[in-house]
């Protein structure tokens, strides 16, 4: 994976704040009114697949993997068969959509996010991939414009950029589509054409995650299953050695099932904790033995994981609130002295309907139909039962308190929120009185949860340590063959029917019942060894909630906990002065 530049001026450049994303080889070309930057992290053609690329016609950089290269090139000579077809998957890409003009890019399997200038008319393509794999962000003040694979306009340019806004609506969510005053997130399957002698902008999504049929479903389990099987294959060209992260769960083992039945030569890690609630280190390893891979469990004390703390902070562009990023840094960290790409379970849950909401969103909207609690409710009373434990009754009957009190969010946007479960929570959304549109619970993972969440934590944590991580689950024709199972069918069966379906085909049952754990970690305990943050955080802008107060309760309460971690990103960005609070009823949509 690499890191892209481009700016339409002379400004000083400086590409070392996205270096990480390609130590290999960094290439700044200065033309007379443009600058094309490339930081490569080398997988592919080596030798030959440098970029940017820049012909007589056009100058395009590109960061990421093309899966189907071999039929795109099939593409290119039909539209010009005397063509000469360069070296390396992103200089295909760039050629296709030179000669299409862009509008080849819903052909294009893969993760990418880059761009295109077109010499003759002065016009700029610039693109994200179908689901959001890969980040791109635009800069604009008056007419300078500018690119990155990175929101670190600021350090690349030395330049002060407007901080993001964070508001209450935002904060009861967690995540936003980050934007400020000059800098703007471009949004996955979408396209952008931008005329740079008139700075006209027009948006064209090329790419929309399929609706489920209501009653009668379009496809079988066997045409997934072979979809899986092909996107694994695609996935695993590299001239490096590759590896899959194996959390112990069904998803990963999948991936390593059928990495293996392919004929891949790979090996596997695992992180492992000291607590025997978080752990599944033992169970991975059992399960790699079986398949006779070659298998590494990472292990890092309390004390450790606290003293990188500060690198996890510093690898983000954008605030993540998902605690699971320390442990996606630790794994990749390991990784990467070894590796330079890694497979994911990544979209598992999203294809298969795997979250745990899912089983309880009918039950919670019919109770929350039927009970109004009183204002203050969430505030005042807690279960108190194992509230130290992750995924403990306790830990999710106070989350479920909250989706049932909180009525001007959705039950998705409740449950799934970083302070779900404290006292943070219900007076927050007591102060968020604008009004938006409720987005039905799949819905709200795809087009939300997963790109401004759980792939930009997977994105920054493996790249802050150059390993390209992919997820075969979220190859386009995989996501289409899960989407023609229909709702009513995977209604009437057990949650993440479709993935357990295929466990039971192919794996040891010792695999498929077990509790989802993921790659997240007891940030509770590992307070214990942090010095709290110097706050910049107002309680004005928490509804009159202390900082200091949520980082005392985190050690005994793993909602707290996670709000803990939620609180010490904001602030590291506050600090810096990337983030503002907006405080009160900020009307954001």
């Amino acid at each position: 994976m690499c890191g892209i530049f481009f700016i339409n001026d002379n400004a000083i450049v400086n590409l070392n704040p996205i270096a990480h994303r390609g130590p290999d080889k960094n290439t700044l070309i200065v033309s007379s009114n443009y600058q094309y930057g490339f930081c490569r992290l080398s997988i592919r053609e080596v030798i030959n697949g440098h970029q940017p690329t820049v012909t007589d016609e056009y100058v395009s950089a590109i960061n990421g993997e093309l899966y189907n290269e071999s039929q795109i090139r099939s593409f290119i000579s039909e539209l010009n068969p005397t063509i000469q077809i360069p070296a390396g998957d992103m200089n295909v890409l760039g050629l296709y959509l030179y000669l299409t003009k862009g509008k080849g890019i819903s052909a294009a399997r893969g993760m990418f996010a880059g761009y295109i200038h077109f010499k003759k008319s002065d016009k700029l393509v610039f693109f994200r991939d179908s689901v959001g794999e890969k980040p791109l962000f635009q800069y604009r003040r008056g007419n300078q414009f500018a690119l990155a694979s990175e929101n670190r306009f600021s350090e690349i340019l030395s330049i002060p950029t407007a901080p993001i806004t964070f508001g209450t609506f935002e904060l009861v969510r967690g995540h936003s589509l980050w934007e400020t005053e000059d800098v703007r997130e471009c949004s996955p399957g979408t396209l952008y054409t931008l005329d740079l002698r008139t700075m006209c902008i027009e948006v064209f999504t090329y790419y929309a995650w399929p609706s489920r049929p209501r009653y009668r479903s379009q496809g079988t389990l066997d045409e997934l299953e072979s979809s899986i099987i092909d996107s694994i294959k695609l996935q695993s060209s590299s001239e490096f050695p590759i590896s899959v992260m194996l959390s112990g769960g069904i998803d990963s083992s999948l991936i390593a099932f059928y990495a293996k039945h392919i004929g891949l030569d790979f090996s596997t890690f695992t992180l492992t904790m000291n607590d025997n609630q978080w752990d599944e280190s033992r169970i991975a390893r059992k399960f790699a033995e079986e398949l006779g891979i070659e298998h590494s469990t990472i292990q890092y004390s309390d004390a450790e994981i606290a003293s990188l703390i500060p690198k996890v902070l510093n690898s983000m562009d954008i605030p993540i609130l998902d605690v699971a990023c320390i442990s996606l840094y630790l794994l990749t960290k390991e990784i990467s002295h070894t590796n330079k790409v890694a497979l994911s379970g990544d979209g598992g849950d999203e294809i298969s309907r795997g979250y745990e909401i899912f089983n309880w969103t009918f039950l919670l909207n019919t109770v929350r139909n039927l009970i109004r609690l009183p204002e203050g409710f969430t505030s005042n009373f807690n279960f108190q039962s194992d509230r130290t434990k992750y995924n403990s009754l306790g830990m999710k009957l106070n989350r479920a308190k909250d989706v049932i009190a909180v009525r001007n969010f959705s039950i998705a946007e409740v449950a799934l929120s970083p302070f779900g479960g404290t006292e943070l929570l219900g007076k927050l959304a007591r102060n968020e009185t604008s009004k938006h549109l409720f987005v039905p619970t799949e819905e709200y993972y795809y087009r939300y949860i997963l790109p401004r969440v759980y792939l930009a934590k997977s994105d920054r944590m493996s790249m802050a340590n150059s390993v390209e991580v992919r997820a075969p689950f979220l190859d386009t024709r995989v996501i289409e063959e899960a989407m023609k199972l229909s709702k009513y069918f995977l209604y009437s069966h057990e949650r993440k029917w479709i993935l357990k379906e295929l466990a039971r085909r192919n794996l040891p049952p010792y695999l498929i019942n077990r509790r989802k754990r993921g790659f997240s970690l007891p940030f509770g305990r590992i307070i214990e060894h942090l010095q709290e943050p110097e706050w910049q955080i107002d309680p004005r802008d928490l509804a009159g909630v202390s900082p200091a107060s949520v980082w005392q309760r985190a050690r005994r309460d793993q909602n707290y906990s996670m709000a803990a971690w939620a609180l010490m990103v904001l602030n590291h960005f506050a600090i810096n002065k990337k983030l503002i609070f907006l405080g009160g009823d900020d009307g954001v949509q």
